[in-house]
């Protein structure tokens, strides 16, 4: 036997079933379903121009614009800038004694050496040495 009254009313009902429907009968509703349109915030793209108004609202724009700013940004940094080339230091020559330039003794270097930015040349009474300044 097939009971399926609590799903379309057909076949026979419980006692008990029967007692419990007319107990909470009292608070059926005649009224249909509400309607229920979509939730609050969101957007029904129905159509091109619905997508393309989404688009031009202040808030999406402006997370538009802060997305783009953060993806070139990190690609500025993952590329990083090119490092400058340093600038050629002049050439100095020992003429005589063991002049130094640095932290390095232009005698003991074939007699030449390099003078760059923020390096001293050091010579004694017995030393000599000739600078070419480069021109840029």
């Amino acid at each position: 036997m097939k009971n399926d009254y609590l799903w379309d009313g057909s076949g026979r009902a419980d006692p008990e079933l029967e007692r419990l429907e007319r107990t909470l009968g009292q608070f059926r509703s005649t009224a249909g379903a509400p309607g229920f349109g979509p939730p609050e915030g969101t957007f029904a793209a129905t159509s091109p121009r619905a997508v393309l108004n989404r688009w031009r609202r202040p808030r999406f724009l402006a997370a538009s614009v802060l997305a783009a700013g953060c993806a070139l940004g990190a690609v500025g940094l993952f590329l990083g800038t090119p490092a400058k080339a340093p600038l050629p230091g002049w050439p100095v020559a020992q003429i005589e004694g063991a002049p130094v330039v640095g932290s390095l003794t232009v005698g003991g270097n074939k007699g030449k050496a390099s003078l760059n930015v923020g390096e001293t040349l050091v010579t004694d009474s017995n030393s000599r040495a000739s600078v070419v300044p480069a021109t840029f």
